[in-house]
């Protein structure tokens, strides 16, 4: 058995659909460029997370008033990640795909 075969048996898909005319290139690519662009915000966002979470660990650190204030911060920031991270395994959980 082939790889093309495997995948075609592994996804249900018939062999017709190898021969389907791919859509225009300049559509795909924008398609393409619009997720990347997407990607890039969702990491910028992330990675303004992770910085604000290492200030809140430095200051938790120093101690004193503000360590408490940012000892508190923190723990709200991690409650919220680990009620996102439920959230989007339900979510996808959901709306996965039938085809494995």
């Amino acid at each position: 058995m082939s790889y093309v075969e495997y995948l075609l048996w592994r996804h249900q898909r018939p062999v017709a659909c190898l021969f389907v005319e791919m859509s225009d290139e300049a559509e795909v690519s924008d398609a393409v460029a619009a997720a990347m662009a997407e990607l890039a915000a969702v990491l910028a966002a992330v990675r303004a997370r992770l910085q604000r979470e290492a200030e809140l660990a430095a200051a938790v650190a120093m101690g004193g008033f503000k360590g408490a204030k940012a000892a508190i911060e923190l723990a709200e920031v991690s409650a919220f990640e680990r009620m996102a991270h439920f959230w989007m395994a339900s979510v996808v959980a959901k709306y996965r795909s039938p085809i494995p």
